[in-house]
């Protein structure tokens, strides 16, 4: 089965994905391609449907799924799901061992900085930041902020 999947790729390196939400594609990265293409492999996927990426017959997460683990055994696929039905990692928030950036928006309702402060609180040596003026999608409304707070942590993990 042929993934009919599109993305935009710039720049050489590190790769540095950019995955959209449910009302974007990869357009909505745009910025964040150009701004960290120069030290990174930046990269955006449109999810099936989206931009020129191939629609799936019947959009629903396990079809979703299906598409993206076609070459997966069927007892791995089940089990994956039944997984992810009952995903809930707050509580192994504590037990991460990897550079975390928690990056909110003051004003989103839909992640609110609070619930994200908390968050970034429970992760061990995770980074917080909050957009001052911004909502959920801080890459499109202050791209600027956005840009310099994920290009300052990642360039403390360069250095």
């Amino acid at each position: 089965m042929t993934l009919a999947v599109h993305r935009v790729e710039a720049g050489s390196g590190e790769p540095l994905v950019f995955l959209h939400g449910v009302g974007g594609d990869s357009a909505s990265w745009a910025p964040q391609i150009e701004a960290f293409s120069s030290g990174f492999r930046a990269i955006a996927w449109d999810m099936p449907g989206y931009g020129p990426s191939l629609p799936l017959d019947r959009m629903s997460f396990p079809a979703l799924a299906r598409r993206s683990m076609a070459g997966v055994p069927e007892a791995a696929y089940r089990a994956a799901i039944a997984c992810l039905v009952a995903f809930d990692r707050r509580d192994a928030l504590a037990g991460y061992r990897m550079p975390v950036l928690v990056l909110a928006g003051e004003t989103d309702t839909n992640a609110p900085a609070p619930m994200m402060e908390k968050m970034a609180h429970r992760i061990p040596g995770a980074e917080y930041v909050c957009m001052a003026g911004t909502g959920h999608l801080g890459n499109l409304e202050n791209p600027a902020a956005f840009n310099r707070a994920v290009g300052s942590f990642l360039g403390k993990r360069r250095s």
